[in-house]
């Protein structure tokens, strides 16, 4: 994944949504630590 948490190889997703203005989600936000599986 690519969302800049701790165990993630990178941060290119959040920071492209950043740069063209969208608001960044994990799969966390909708699905609770279970999704972190």
């Amino acid at each position: 994944d690519a969302a800049g948490r701790e165990n993630d190889h990178s941060d290119a997703d959040k920071e492209f949504a950043k740069a063209i203005g969208l608001k960044f989600h994990v799969p966390e936000e909708y699905f609770g630590e279970a999704a972190n599986i």
